[in-house]
């Protein structure tokens, strides 16, 4: 691979790691180009920078030697990430879950333009690229931790549920409004076209995603769900539900999970 392939490899995947998963071409597009103006940056730098400057950072960070052509930068800590990014209403993971907080972070989204899926008892759907399975009704609301997901900050089951045999599989807001992850052996849904989970999406012309657990209901990107005070809203980000009474409420992504408090 000669180094421009290595770059444009380097900045689609700096531009699409943190994307819930189905890969909107003018999103990865956006993000590459300015994956490519930050990288761009740190070269002039790095070429701007004087051998005073370049001296006393080696001296203040020993054993960090800067590559070629690039600044010397200091390995951050999760406790400085956190202070930077996290206020103190949201928890979330480490890693790309810090840089999905610090672009936007999550509300309780609200109910104007939702589709209120009260008449068929609930619903279950999925997200656009399948990964994020999700069921929604008018006492709770919750959704499964999608394939690669962040989980560094997720709490081991012997917390969560201890003394059964269960794993740490998913996050539930329940009928008080509270946000907490929850253990299971099955998904929280199983968003299947033509049963009576997904009778609310038979007429509204959304599409479908095939899994390989069948074809699932899709809730489209920008589209949300309601249910007496629960509401869900798909984004390519994740899939957001929250409750309107208690303002709590989560978002699931594969960058982790955050919590609205």
């Amino acid at each position: 691979m000669n180094e421009i392939e290595e770059r444009l490899r380097g900045d689609l995947f700096a531009a699409t790691h943190d994307l819930e998963g189905d890969l909107a071409p003018d999103a990865v597009l956006n993000a590459a180009h300015r994956a490519r103006r930050v990288r761009t940056m740190q070269r002039l730098a790095g070429v701007a920078g004087t051998a005073v400057v370049a001296a006393a950072v080696l001296l203040a960070f020993p054993g960090h030697l800067p590559g070629s052509g690039g600044s010397v930068v200091p390995p951050p800590t999760a406790g400085d990430a956190a202070s930077r990014t996290a206020p103190t209403s949201v928890r979330i993971s480490p890693g790309i879950a810090e840089n999905a907080a610090s672009r936007k972070r999550p509300e309780v989204p609200a109910t104007s333009g939702a589709l209120d899926v009260d008449r068929f008892g609930g619903a279950q759907f999925s997200s656009p690229s399948g990964r994020i399975w999700c069921a929604i009704g008018a006492d709770s609301a919750a959704c499964g931790f999608p394939d690669g997901m962040d989980t560094t900050l997720v709490p081991k089951a012997k917390e969560v549920c201890p003394g059964q045999a269960m794993k740490v599989i998913m996050v539930v807001l329940d009928a008080k409004g509270r946000a907490e992850y929850a253990c299971g052996t099955a998904p929280a849904a199983t968003p299947l076209v033509d049963t009576d989970s997904t009778a609310w999406w038979s007429d509204t012309g959304y599409p479908s995603v095939a899994t390989q657990s069948g074809a699932f209901a899709v809730l489209p990107y920008g589209k949300k769900l309601v249910a007496g005070s629960f509401v869900c809203f798909s984004e390519n980000t994740g899939v957001t539900c929250g409750n309107t009474d208690s303002e709590k409420g989560f978002k699931v992504s594969r960058a982790g999970v955050l919590f609205i408090n």
